[in-house]
């Protein structure tokens, strides 16, 4: 299976994070390395529109960044299928044969580690499934409330709903939420559907403490800390 990574030059929460040094290396470099490690991915290939990405990238083996994408690919308001799709058809274009599955692995997600990427791959096959996605365990979504610019307090659920949810979890139903670390894809169904829910979609879950999703100096600060604390 091979490996995209989206690398993006435009970040509002923390500019140019993907190359900012975590823990000595480029931030996107730790994906990459975990990928190359993982025994399961044999070339990964990076879409970005930074020309320094595409340099680090292309000094790694096994790793290439073929192409630079476009400027309507890289906008904050930009689909992140349509960036799959379009890896996707210059894979197929350039190799001449039909791109049966591959993963995707966001670079502000460095405390994954190899073995989870391979137990990510490992349920797709084993699942024979559509998409596998990476969850981690979260609070009660009854616990949630909307808050607006005025301070306002709203419900996200009505009282039925927020009571039935409170049911389940009494009798120990967990909740998930997407960690946003790994993705794993059969093309076809995605090309025709251009969604992650399909019926046979299956989840891979890991603990919080590998499933930090950089957006801000505080999350990178924090992912850091941990990340040369179990080094």
């Amino acid at each position: 299976m091979i490996a995209l990574i989206p690398a993006r030059s435009g970040s509002k929460g923390l500019p140019n994070k993907n190359k900012k040094l975590f823990a000595g290396k480029p931030l996107i470099q730790h994906s990459i390395e975990q990928a190359l490690e993982s025994t399961v991915i044999s070339e990964v290939f990076v879409s970005t529109d930074d020309d320094e990405i595409i340099e680090l990238t292309n000094s790694i083996e096994n790793a290439s960044a073929p192409f630079k994408r476009a400027e309507f690919l890289s906008e904050d308001t930009s689909s992140a299928v349509d960036v799959y799709l379009h890896f996707v058809e210059w894979w197929e274009n350039n190799n001449g044969k039909q791109l049966k599955e591959f993963a995707v692995l966001l670079p502000t997600s460095p405390l994954r580690l190899p073995i989870d990427i391979k137990n990510a791959v490992d349920i797709f096959h084993k699942k024979n499934a559509d998409v596998v996605l990476t969850f981690k365990e979260t609070k009660p979504i009854a616990w949630h409330r909307y808050i607006d610019s005025e301070n306002n307090i709203s419900k996200i659920l009505d009282i039925d709903e927020r009571q039935s949810i409170s049911n389940r979890q009494q009798i120990n139903e967990k909740p998930y939420v997407l960690n946003g670390s790994i993705y794993v894809f059969n093309t076809d169904s995605l090309r025709s559907t251009k969604n992650y829910f399909v019926e046979k979609t299956f989840p891979y879950i890991m603990p919080s403490s590998r499933s930090i999703d950089i957006d801000s100096l505080e999350d990178f600060t924090i992912a850091e800390a941990i990340f040369k604390s179990r080094t």
